[in-house]
């Protein structure tokens, strides 16, 4: 795990990307870019997709990167630039819960990775949070497949990935 200095973090909503994105930059000492930032304008209005991908790549071409966020649309360009692609394969229930558990803890709160965006409470979003897996899993891990093996992680649940991160801070 030497010589780090491009990760790509994806996984559903909930599993915990942005907080392993900043431990991560902690760690490695390296920027991180939401990438709900470039999705998300203030007050939720969507960016256009087309300007959202090409602030992905643009993002994605600098020499030191964490990218946290999946957006299928660029993710194998992401995978193929990275040094080490984190994937957070939890299961629909834990990334419900931990959506659920985000809105409990900050509902109300300006989001610190999405300016302007405060944390609400949408159904909406909690069913596409709950078919999450059904409906993209699939297509990530196609994406996935296409990188070099050797770069991913994947972890199933939360528990492996402390273990991990307490070994690297360890090191």
């Amino acid at each position: 795990m030497n010589n780090i200095k491009r990760i790509c973090v994806v996984g559903a909503p909930g599993t915990g990307k942005t907080t392993l994105s900043r431990k991560l930059a902690k760690i490695y000492n390296l920027p991180v870019c939401h990438l709900d930032s470039f999705h998300q304008l203030p007050n939720w209005k969507l960016r256009d997709e087309k300007e959202r991908d090409n602030m992905i790549l643009e993002e994605s071409k600098k020499e030191e990167w964490i990218l946290d966020g999946t957006f299928t649309n660029t993710l194998l360009e992401r995978v193929k630039r990275a040094d080490l692609v984190i994937f957070l394969d939890y299961t629909w229930f834990a990334a419900l819960k931990g959506v659920l558990k985000r809105i409990w803890k900050d509902h109300g709160k300006e989001k610190s990775d999405i300016p302007g965006c405060k944390e609400k409470f949408d159904m909406s979003f909690i069913l596409y949070v709950a078919t999450y897996n059904r409906q993209r899993r699939s297509i990530i891990l196609d994406i996935l497949n296409k990188g070099d093996k050797e770069k991913l992680l994947t972890f199933k649940n939360n528990k492996e990935l402390q273990k991990w991160i307490s070994e690297l801070e360890n090191k």
